[in-house]
């Protein structure tokens, strides 16, 4: 039997990273997307239906609420701004659903120990989406660090960069907590590593 998912939220990291990955894991299907913009998630699938892709046969909700209260859902995948990260998965973990949630995944510490709490009280698998970390450089760095190759680690220093001359007109970009480069980047995820 499939995992069926609820994936909240249809925007880049939504429709580019994680629907592909539930679709093209037999193991996965796409039952439910929610988002603020139900006409262009309706269209985006019904183009996909009509291409050679995978196309998912998903129903598309109107709240979140609907996603967390569906009873087929086993998964649900959150991928909204960051600043409703928190209450979505508390509210998806509450109603006995596993959860997926992109990074950054909370705007405190507090927070993502109350979740860890959670998930563990409720016997639920909760983890933090950080898509680097599956990157093959990524990955044999940890082998590395892990098999002791590199002796006693003292420091490390890694760096992200991101150019755009003209900044983008998103939520990501406005002011406040849970957006800008530093945020998107998963500070919290990187704390959630070692409280968790």
């Amino acid at each position: 039997m499939a995992i069926r998912v609820g994936l909240i939220g249809f925007g880049l990291s939504g429709r580019i990273f994680h629907v592909p990955f539930v679709l093209n894991d037999a193991e996965m299907e796409l039952a439910y997307v929610c988002s603020s913009k139900p006409d262009e998630v309706k269209a985006i699938l019904s183009d996909w239906s009509a291409s050679d892709w995978r196309a998912p046969v998903a129903v598309v909700l109107p709240s979140v609420e609907a996603v967390f209260q569906a009873d087929d859902v086993d998964l649900v995948v959150i991928t909204t701004p960051n600043k409703l990260h928190f209450d979505q998965a508390k509210q998806a973990l509450e109603h006995g659903k596993h959860v997926l949630l992109e990074k950054p995944s909370v705007t405190s510490v507090e927070e993502i120990e109350a979740l860890c709490i959670l998930a563990k009280q409720k016997g639920l698998v909760f983890c933090v989406y950080q898509n680097r970390r599956f990157d093959g450089d990524f990955q044999r760095l940890q082998a590395l660090i892990a098999g002791g190759e590199l002796g006693e680690l003292k420091q490390l220093e890694s760096r992200f960069d991101r150019f755009r001359p003209a900044p983008q007109v998103r939520w990501r970009e406005e002011p406040g907590v849970g957006a800008g480069i530093f945020w998107d980047l998963g500070r919290i995820c990187w704390i959630r590593l070692c409280v968790c």
